[in-house]
């Protein structure tokens, strides 16, 4: 399950890759006003093509 939709908000699962090698993620860089919560699954990307995913819950 990569979605779930509820009364005014939609939660989702997001994959982010690492295009340029290392990366250190946090989750102020995916803020949004529409955006309620943020929950990584890892905060460091060490090498290129390397992914996490991001649990997101927003407004519809």
């Amino acid at each position: 399950m990569n979605r779930v939709v509820g009364l005014g908000y939609i939660g989702e699962i997001w994959v982010i890759e690492s295009t340029e090698g290392r990366a250190n993620l946090y989750e102020e860089m995916f803020a949004d006003k529409n955006i309620y919560l943020i929950s990584l699954e890892a905060d460091k990307l060490e090498e290129k093509g390397q992914s996490t995913r991001l649990f997101v819950i927003r407004a519809q």
